[in-house]
């Protein structure tokens, strides 16, 4: 696709617009300038015939002849007013009333005065066929003629005073012709004018508008080849300052992006190896029972077992083995489901208190079985919470407590509110966690493991599984030495 200059563009754009916006404007003002005027002049003209209407005629020829030239005062109107048939004042030569300067003649009369020695001669208008007059009112006609002398055309006004006054008022259309026809050559000469410096300003502005976008286009292209070194500075405080903000945010961000995704695959190869890391210690878990239950299957099988007791404890140590590797794969099929997103979490309002009087009463077996002195206080407190996942996590935090808790084997249960949310806590009395390995505990259960003094088959899933469940509540949870013991928390939503 060819390319289009951005510059030539703007330029004859504005242009044409300017040509456009003239070229109308000429339109209207011929074919509107035009009727305006006569709109214009029609309407002052009925207006001094109203005004005309309500002089009285009857008063002294001073008095109403002036009132007649104030109201033509300051407007170009030939006014002639007859007094049954009469012509009793006239403004004008041009109807053929006047004859010279000698105004003996030409003074008005007063109505019924009598007539003049000197009868002008009758006037033209009076020519003029009564089926050309427009009726405006009862007592007002409209009509256009052509002057017989001058050829010029004329609007006149007949307006009816009484049975014995009428009114004439003469105006030539030749001045508003005229007024159209000088208004055009000034347009057009405006127009040229206008165009050549429109002309002028579009290359200015239109090459100071582009040079901004040829600068982002540049830095674009430098950003395309990941060069984040280059700036760009657009200060033309408009949409375009404002676009290249917008770029130098989105380069910064791209930037961002790229040093995440690097240190995502980092992080990747991490969980690969950590993976793998999996896979093997969990192939050397599971190896260690199942060699023990075969060595054990194997001496019954043969019937090497010489009494009943010596084969019952060998099937107690299948069984042993056999829960041991039950509950491994468990907890790694737990996790599994719960880092892929397939746990379903159904929060609810619940009792907490009553969850966990429920809950120690459902683990009173192995409680005992593991000489746990629990103690709980009681206080009636509400949650929004997943009751499964609630009893997932006490039972992690219990067992967790039963492995590593000294002679004492001293558990506390409690709980205290937190802004909008409450602190579940499981207290043991046991050794505390170094420092420097406290904070991997969630994501690398195996080196847990090494951190802790205990039972050396603990595999570390608990804590992983606890960490799946609140990153899917959006909770938190954690772990701190204390004097005597070690708690594990975590919260749930008020």
């Amino acid at each position: 696709m060819k390319n289009k200059n951005i510059s030539k563009r703007l330029f004859i754009l504005m242009l044409t617009i300017t040509a456009t916006f003239s070229l109308m404007l000429l339109i209207a003002n011929s074919l509107l300038l035009k009727p305006l005027y006569y709109s214009s002049v029609k309407k002052t003209m009925i207006e001094a015939i109203e005004e005309l209407s309500d002089i009285n005629y009857e008063e002294d020829t001073s008095v109403w002849n002036e009132a007649v030239r104030a109201i033509q005062s300051g407007k170009y109107l030939d006014i002639t007013i007859e007094s049954s048939g009469d012509i009793i004042y006239s403004s004008s030569m041009d109807v053929g009333l006047k004859s010279g300067p000698d105004n003996r003649d030409n003074e008005p009369q007063q109505p019924n005065q009598g007539k003049r020695e000197r009868k002008p001669k009758e006037p033209f208008y009076n020519k003029m066929p009564e089926n050309e007059w427009q009726a405006l009112s009862e007592t007002i006609v409209f009509g256009t003629m052509i002057e017989p002398d001058h050829k010029t055309e004329l609007f006149v006004f007949k307006g009816q005073v009484n049975e014995n006054i009428t009114v004439y008022i003469i105006q030539s259309v030749a001045p508003i012709v005229q007024s159209v026809r000088q208004a055009n050559l000034l347009l057009i000469a405006v127009s040229l004018l206008f165009m050549i410096i429109t002309a002028f300003v579009a290359s200015r502005l239109s090459l100071s508008f582009t040079k901004p976008i040829r600068m982002m286009q540049t830095y674009v292209g430098q950003l395309s080849k990941l060069q984040f070194e280059s700036n760009c500075e657009v200060t033309t405080g408009d949409e375009l300052q404002n676009l290249n903000e917008d770029i130098k945010v989105l380069a910064t961000e791209l930037e961002y992006a790229l040093n995440e995704l690097k240190n995502k695959n980092l992080q990747l190869e991490r969980e690969i190896k950590a993976q793998r890391m999996l896979v093997s210690n969990v192939s050397h878990e599971l190896r260690t029972p199942l060699s023990l239950i075969k060595g054990y299957a194997d001496e019954i099988s043969a019937g090497f077992i010489s009494n009943r007791e010596q084969e019952q404890k060998y099937v107690g140590y299948i069984a042993e083995e056999s829960a041991k590797m039950k509950r491994l794969l468990n907890e790694i099929l737990e996790l599994s489901k719960l880092e892929s997103g397939r746990m379903t979490y159904e929060p609810q309002v619940f009792r907490i208190d009553e969850a966990i009087v429920e809950f120690l009463d459902k683990y009173e077996g192995f409680i005992e079985e593991n000489s746990l002195n629990i103690t709980f206080e009681t206080l009636p407190c509400e949650g929004f919470y997943d009751r499964i996942c609630f009893e997932q996590i006490l039972a992690n935090y219990i067992s967790n407590a039963a492995k590593y808790c000294d002679d004492r084997k001293v558990v506390k249960v409690s709980y205290r509110e937190i802004g909008n949310v409450i602190r579940i806590e499981v207290f043991n009395t046991g050794d505390n966690i170094s420092d420097d390995v406290i904070d991997y505990l969630w994501d690398d259960f195996y080196k847990a493991d090494k951190s802790r003094t205990g039972d050396n088959g603990s595999y570390g899933l608990g804590l992983s599984i606890v960490k799946a469940i609140q990153d899917k509540a959006g909770q938190a949870y954690g772990v701190e030495n204390v004097d005597e013991g070690i708690v594990f928390w975590f919260e749930v939503e008020k």
